[in-house]
């Protein structure tokens, strides 16, 4: 398993990636306090899907009620030439 390969994410672990890009805007995602009892993380980023993680834009769960996340990019960098993940 290479380091950034996740089986939580189902991929490229999104865990990594601290800033999310949404309408242009950049914003830094919310890190678990403690162990997240969704994704298992402790003291970092969200695994994608995770229910306890909330959009920085709206405020809601950003992986099921949150519409902003449409066409989002994650970002290891706020400088980082965006990719789609």
């Amino acid at each position: 398993m290479k380091s950034e390969e996740c089986r939580i994410c189902q991929g490229v672990c999104l865990s990594h990636y601290p800033y999310v890009e949404l309408d242009g805007k950049l914003y830094e995602r919310s890190k678990s306090t403690g162990k997240c009892g969704d994704c298992g993380i402790t003291n970092a980023y969200h695994h994608a899907s995770c229910d306890q993680e909330y959009c920085p834009k709206c405020g809601l769960q950003l992986w099921f009620m949150c519409e902003c996340k449409m066409g989002s990019f994650y970002l290891k960098e706020k400088h980082e030439k965006k990719s789609k993940d």
